[in-house]
């Protein structure tokens, strides 16, 4: 089982000042702010390969949306951070894309939540400590959420594309947003919307 930090450090050595610096941020996320845009870039010795993961370059929004996962995950008394709670958690930062897309296609975070617990009842027990995360996520959806970013040509892992990779890789997060009257097949298009508005206005 892998916890929040650990599914971001997965690799690193103990002496290695990235591992630390992205523990620092991990560890500051609900009560130091999000004054940075992107976390810490993890410094390689030459030579030295380090396996990616899917939060390398993950924005504030998206840190935060992290944060808000584990917070939902809490409230609902789950003991483990899923996709569900991470849908929760981008719902929960209404000014990341995610989120406005989100809202264009009609969710609420009412419904959402809703829907999450109609899949998964709440639980009794507060969970105590760390939070884990299930192994899957951080597996598959986040590096999906990496290569959304690149083929949009990004360099940075925002709430959008983590959305995008919640909608390809997990069928519980189609059906809950199905059973919300939206069709996921409209995310893609919506985000794209809305990145040529912004375009425009700039």
């Amino acid at each position: 089982m892998l916890f929040l930090p650990q599914a971001v450090t997965e690799g690193g050595s103990a002496g290695d000042p990235g591992r630390h610096a992205y523990l620092w941020a991990l560890s500051h996320l609900a009560t130091r702010g999000f004054d940075r845009s992107v976390t810490p870039t993890l410094k390689v010795r030459p030579g030295r390969r380090r396996r990616q993961s899917g939060l390398d370059r993950i924005t504030s929004r998206g840190r935060q949306a992290l944060a808000q996962a584990e917070a939902a995950a809490r409230s609902l008394g789950h003991e483990i951070i899923t996709d569900q709670h991470l849908l929760l958690g981008l719902l929960g930062v209404e000014d990341g894309l995610a989120a406005r897309i989100l809202t264009n296609l009609g969710v609420t975070a009412d419904a959402a939540r809703r829907a999450v617990l109609a899949e998964t009842p709440e639980g009794s027990l507060p969970v105590d400590g760390p939070m884990p995360i299930d192994p899957t996520l951080k597996r598959h959806m986040f590096e999906t959420a990496r290569g959304k970013a690149a083929d949009l040509g990004h360099n940075f892992v925002g709430t959008e594309h983590l959305l995008l990779a919640l909608v390809e890789e997990s069928q519980t997060i189609r059906d809950i947003l199905a059973s919300v009257g939206m069709d996921p097949a409209d995310v893609r298009p919506a985000l794209i919307e809305l990145l040529h508005g912004q375009r425009k206005d700039k």
